[in-house]
Formats: C-alpha cells, sequence, structure tokens
C-alpha cells in the first residue's frame, strides 16, 4: 500500500539523522481535449504520481528530494539529506505543527469524472464550439474550444504528527470566438468550471464568448479623459490576481509588494473587502489543508478597505512573527512550498450590473483587458489596452477599442465606489463587476 511506503520514507528520514522531516505525495489523473471545426485537435490522457520529501537538519538546513518512481522512494532520505548538506542554515526553516493531532480524511470528490466515458468529455468540447459558432453568423472563426478535467489525491505527513488526506476535483471549459465584419475582427473569451460533470454549461460558455466578440464590433476610439469606469468581472478578477500578489509575504519580504508596511493600514474604499477561503465550497483551490497540512482557514485580507492580514505558510509566518494562514502551495510532488492564494476574492455586494452601469451614468464598461502581465508588482503602476462599451445615460451605448486605461493599484482599490453581486472565479482569483468613481484613459 501506497500509505505505508509514505510513512516508511519518513521514519527512514528520521533514522537518517533527520531533525524533522514531511512527506508530499500526490496522485493527478487528467483528461484534456481541443477541437476544432468538429473535429479532435488534441487528445491527452496523463496521470501523474510520485512524492517529494523534505528534510530539516539540527542547524535548519533544508533539503528536498523527490521521485516518480514508487520503487525509487527508498532513496528519498539519502538524496535529500544530501542536498540538505549544501543548503544555508535558516532559523526559520520550520514545519508546521497540527492543530488538534487528529488526522485529516476528507473526499471533496464530487463526481467520478474517470469514469465519464471518452466519448462524452469529447462532446462537451464539440457542444462548446457548437454553441459559439451558432451565436452569430458574424463568428467566423474560434480557437482552443477545450474540456479538460483532474482528479488529485493529495496525502502529506511530517514527524511533527501532520497527517492529512484528501481528494479533490474539477473539470472546465473554455473558447476564445473570433467575430467578424468587414475588415473589423474582435475576439471574445470565456471559461467555467464545475466539480460536477452534468452541470457543467458548455452550451452557455460557448454563446458567451460569441457575444462578447459580436458585441465589440464596429467599436471607435473616445478622447482621452478622466471619467467614471465599470469593471467587468472578469477584469477586475485580473486586478485581483495583481493584488493576491502585493498580499504574498514572501514578495513582502523580498521588498516586492505595493503593500508591503500597509498593514493596519486603510488601502481600499470601505467597500471593498478581500477574502481568502480555501473552504469556499464553489472555489478551484478548496482544500481541508495547505500543501504543507496546515488546517485551511478564512482569512480576512482587506475588511472595511484596511489591510488585515499577508498570506503564509509556516516559514515566512515564523519569519515574520505571524500567524501561519494555510497558504503554502504547490505544483506538483516536484516543488518545495511556497505561498500561494487559495481561493482569492473580492466580497460580493448588492448590485447588478445594470445598476453599476446606472450609477456610472457615463463613463467607461471595461469588457477586456490586454496586457495586465506588464503591471508593476511594487509599484502597483498600470498602463493596460482595454476594450469595451461606452456608457451614456446609465446604459451600454456602443462598443470602444484602441483605449488605454493607467493608474495605480492603490489609487485603483481607494476609487472603488460601488461592488456587484456577479462574483466569478477565474481560476483560484476571483471577483465581481466593480463601479471606479474615477480612473484615467488615454484614446483619440
Amino acid at each position: 500500500m501506497i500509505e505505508n511506503q509514505i510513512r516508511e520514507v519518513l521514519q527512514r528520514a528520521q533514522s537518517c539523522g533527520a531533525e524533522g522531516s514531511e512527506v508530499f505525495f500526490m496522485r493527478a489523473v487528467s483528461t484534456s481535449v481541443e477541437v476544432d471545426n468538429g473535429e479532435i485537435e488534441t487528445l491527452k490522457v496523463s496521470e501523474d504520481v510520485g512524492a517529494g520529501l523534505r528534510v530539516f537538519t539540527e542547524e535548519r538546513r533544508v533539503g528536498f528530494a523527490y521521485s516518480s518512481d514508487r520503487n525509487d522512494f527508498g532513496s528519498l532520505p539519502e538524496r535529500a539529506l544530501e542536498n540538505a548538506a549544501a543548503a544555508a542554515p535558516d532559523e526559520h526553516n520550520v514545519l508546521p505543527e497540527p492543530v488538534n493531532g487528529a488526522p485529516v480524511s476528507e473526499d471533496l470528490a464530487e463526481d467520478d469524472l474517470t469514469g465519464v466515458p471518452m466519448g462524452e468529455k469529447i462532446q462537451r468540447a464539440l457542444d462548446v464550439e457548437t454553441a459559439a459558432r451558432t451565436y452569430d453568423k458574424r463568428i467566423k472563426r474560434v480557437r482552443h474550444a477545450s474540456y479538460a478535467d483532474s482528479t488529485v489525491e493529495v496525502t502529506i505527513v511530517n514527524s511533527h504528527g501532520i497527517d492529512a488526506w484528501y481528494r479533490t476535483n474539477l473539470c472546465t471549459t473554455s473558447i476564445l470566438a473570433v467575430a467578424e465584419e468587414g475588415e473589423n475582427a474582435e475576439i471574445g473569451f470565456e471559461f467555467d468550471f464545475s466539480r460536477r460533470f452534468d452541470t457543467l454549461d458548455c452550451g452557455r460558455v460557448g454563446s458567451e464568448a460569441a457575444r462578447r466578440a459580436v458585441s465589440l464590433l464596429g467599436a471607435r476610439r473616445v478622447a482621452s479623459d478622466k471619467v467614471p469606469v465599470v469593471l467587468d468581472r472578469s477584469v477586475s478578477g485580473a486586478f485581483v490576481e495583481l493584488a493576491s500578489a502585493a498580499v504574498n509575504a514572501e514578495n513582502v519580504l523580498k521588498g516586492k509588494s505595493f503593500f508591503a508596511g500597509k498593514l493596519g493600514q486603510k488601502v481600499a474604499s470601505d467597500k471593498v473587502n478581500v477574502l481568502d477561503d480555501a473552504l469556499f465550497p464553489r472555489g478551484v483551490r478548496r482544500a481541508p489543508v495547505d500543501d504543507e497540512g496546515t488546517t485551511c482557514r478564512t482569512t480576512a485580507v482587506i475588511d472595511g478597505g484596511v489591510l488585515k492580514s499577508y498570506l503564509h505558510n509556516a516559514y515566512t509566518a515564523s519569519r515574520m512573527g505571524a500567524e501561519n494562514t494555510g497558504n503554502a502551495v504547490r505544483a506538483s510532488f516536484t516543488n518545495m512550498p511556497r505561498v500561494g492564494g487559495s481561493n482569492f476574492y473580492i466580497v460580493p455586494g448588492e448590485h447588478s450590473l445594470d445598476e453599476l452601469l446606472e450609477l456610472c451614468g457615463r463613463g467607461l464598461y471595461v469588457a477586456e483587458v490586454i496586457g495586465m502581465h506588464t503591471a508593476d508588482p511594487i509599484s502597483g503602476d498600470f498602463s493596460v489596452g482595454v476594450e469595451g462599451m461606452w456608457i451614456e445615460g446609465g446604459k451600454k451605448a456602443y462598443p470602444v477599442r484602441g483605449i488605454t486605461v493607467a493608474g495605480n493599484m492603490n489609487e485603483l482599490l481607494q476609487n472603488v465606489s460601488a461592488v456587484g453581486s456577479d462574483l466569478k472565479f477565474n481560476s483560484r482569483y476571483g471577483a465581481p463587476s466593480l463601479l471606479l468613481s474615477e480612473l484615467t484613459i488615454s484614446g483619440e
């Protein structure tokens, strides 16, 4: 049994001289399908299985080794200890302690995705493509019409008594639709996910991507100005992702955060509340423990505009003298844990999107943002291209493009004057639509 092997590795690490040790085991089974013009473009089925071992020496050096070969697990202690000998000592290299000593065992998989026939999975990818192509005759092309799923099983044990197992799953669909009219071409993207195969609405995703593309046809430029701005929830989510990097304690320690040194200070408007919640039922990264085995929790990051907490794993919590928020993450068993968000989002408010447009009166509705990766995570400055709709009389009037919006994340968060009720997650980051009192736009 794999459980016995995992514990044998832990025991062997201790007997070989480790002061502390931790085994992270993962098994991930995944499927991905992409279609084009009714034909299968790519089809991948994979299983990724392996274990990673961290060892801590008496001098607080850390060594790490991993293997995807079960027959090679026995060599991990010697390899990890050899790597530790070459590492620098650090008093903050610590293992987390169990909360109550009881083992954790939780099955969060709501469906047997591995048991769904491959033909049905392929059909979901075809469904999203068909929905986009048939939405409007101006949809001339689609790209990346896809279905994907994964079922992941994780076991974490350490020498301090942490003993955790959980299983989770997710299926997703996404598409990029291209609308053309004359020489004008516009792109619309949509994505969605579910824990159950039968509730993944591929038809809606395809239609929404097509609607976004068609709605931007005939877009024009507008004059440069400072105006109220409504951010579509997908755009809000992109800014939330930037904010999540700023509350990552690793970035704060490195001085690479525009929130560094601002704990307890007002960093956003009273309307802004931000949570990191690994327990959120509809979250992509729902789990009972983080990737060091620390019990997950809901962390109030920003409360009423005040920065309340950074996100920590065991190392950063020790180094900053803070509480471990349970935010250790790993991409795979091949990686040591870093700090990262779980389900990181702005708490939704009470306004529908139509109400936000009405409150805006005259301004810009941002539907798409281009170049968010160029934003400066240290200063919070950004200057990005956007597409959307001009707002007149509280309603969408006509599509606009060729516009740049510029500002600073601190100012943007302070300028949130109303929060929508339409929370949506794009991967681990979620947000509702937001109304900003003003933002600088550069057009004609």
